[in-house]
């Protein structure tokens, strides 16, 4: 079943993904309007994507990495990063990306809006991030 989600960030569409589920994960279309505006942050899944459409920097534990059109970019779960966009006369140049993720391996649980609710709402094991938006 493909499913599709508009990712918000601070009352603004951050990003659109499209998840194709495949036999060892699945297969995910990004397209990518905003800068990331929160810290850096795991995704729940290793991945590897390809860079269509635009150019961004990214902050991946403490190094930037400037990503090409026809990039390849490589991630695992451990590794913590932030995607900001490039500019053309002051405007974002949006990009687009498709890439092959894992599994989940973790849950989503750094942040609530991009929470999987793999366990009830307050029950995950980042319990002190969850003690912290109450």
């Amino acid at each position: 079943m493909v499913k599709f989600k508009v990712i918000k960030q601070k009352e603004r569409v951050f990003l659109i993904r499209i998840s194709i589920p495949i036999k060892k994960g699945s297969i995910k279309i990004h397209l990518i309007l905003n800068d990331d505006l929160d810290i850096p942050h795991k995704h729940p899944w290793n991945f590897k994507s390809f860079l269509v459409f635009g150019a961004y920097k990214e902050w991946v534990d403490g190094i930037q990495y400037k990503h090409k059109p026809f990039s390849i970019i490589n991630r695992n779960v451990n590794q913590k990063h932030q995607v900001i966009l490039y500019r053309f006369a002051g405007k974002k140049i949006p990009c687009i990306t498709i890439g092959m993720y894992t599994k989940k391996i973790q849950p989503w649980c750094e942040k609530s809006n991009l929470c999987d609710h793999c366990l009830p709402l307050g029950q995950c094991i980042d319990k002190k991030y969850w003690q912290s938006i109450k």
